[in-house]
Order: structure tokens, then sequence, then C-alpha cells
């Protein structure tokens, strides 16, 4: 019994030491880059002026870096003729669909929460064939049977070879103009932050 335990504690530290061993080789590889460089453009007298330093995060290395987020070959957005919905009220919803490439057999749904009719328009639709850059509309006239906040959604998905894409917008009956004032904000405030520090 004993010796067994013996050789789980030996295997227990010799796992806890690759680990330890695995995490210092990842900062190593990772701090590369890390190191200051002095960037001297002209020589000068030592006290006249000091050289630039500069450091590079390991974020720069080339085996960490990641460069943007992967988008689908799809957006969608919805325009309403309404911007804010009451109970009783008959509005229009318009969604739009627009492709970077060339997409077969695209389903696009609109999602309706409950307490809501469609007057006019179909809730689901199919293209056959999309064709880059096209702009492509849906439209639903909806009487409302809701006093508070609903969203509704248009949802497209499609499939290029083994690769499912899908894409998908929101509107919120009560609260869509103050979310689009937000993130008209939001855009405005990091284009001046950019512009700021570059």
């Amino acid at each position: 019994m004993s010796v067994n335990s013996s050789n789980k504690n030996k295997i227990s530290k010799w796992a806890l030491f690759r680990n330890f061993l695995f995490g210092l080789s990842f900062i190593l590889v990772a701090s590369i880059n890390d190191n200051p460089k002095v960037e001297t453009s002209k020589r000068t007298p030592a006290a006249a002026t000091q050289p630039k330093v500069t450091t590079t995060s390991f974020i720069k290395n080339p085996l960490l870096k990641h460069t943007k987020k992967l988008a689908a070959p799809m957006m969608t957005h919805i325009i309403s003729d309404e911007d804010e919905v009451s109970e009783g009220d008959t509005f229009t919803l318009t969604g739009y669909l627009k492709t970077s490439s060339s997409m077969k057999n695209v389903e696009v749904k609109w999602v309706i929460p409950n307490g809501f009719s469609i007057l006019n328009g179909s809730k689901s639709s199919y293209i056959t064939s999309a064709e880059a850059g096209q702009d492509y509309q849906f439209k639903i006239t909806v009487k409302s049977n809701s006093s508070v906040n609903q969203i509704f959604h248009l949802v497209a998905k499609s499939q290029m070879g083994d690769s499912h894409f899908s894409n998908s917008s929101q509107f919120h009956t009560k609260l869509q103009k103050e979310l689009n004032k937000s993130n008209q904000e939001l855009f405005q405030r990091t284009r001046e932050y950019l512009e700021a520090n570059n």
C-alpha cells in the first residue's frame, strides 16, 4: 500500500515539475520580443542625449499575435419605420442582407416575439443563389400586442462546403432609438480616441 502511495506521490511531483517547465518555456518564448531596443540615429556625446528605449509587448510575438476576428461572409441589419412601438401599433420592419461572396442556399428567417402578429410579409425566405455585394430586402408588417420592450431578430444562415455561416440583427420595440444613440456616441468616442493617439 505504501509503495503504491509513494509511486503516486512521485508521479504527481513529476507532473507538477513538468507543468512548471512548460509554463516557464511558454514565458520565455513569449518574451523573445520583449527585450528593450536602443534606437540611435546618430552618434552624440553620452551626456548630450539619452538613447530612446522602446519595449515591445509579448503580444507582438508572431507566435501569439491575434490579427482579427473572423467574420461571416454575410451581414444583416434591420430598419423600422417606427423608433418606438406601443401596444396596438402597426409598423414595418425591413431586413437587409448583403454577402461579401457568392453564396448558395441562404435561409433568412424573422424571429418574432410572442404577442406580435404578421399582417404582411413572410416569416422566412430562401435565396438559392446570393450574389456578392447585392442587397436583399425582407419586409414584414407587424401589429404589436405588447406594452413592454420586445426584441425581433433577423437571422441568415448558409453553408459553403463544410463551413456553416450565420449572422443576425436585432430590433428593440422600446429601446432601439436609445441603443442607436448609444452606439453612435461610442463610435464617436472611439474615433476621437484613435485620432488623438495615432
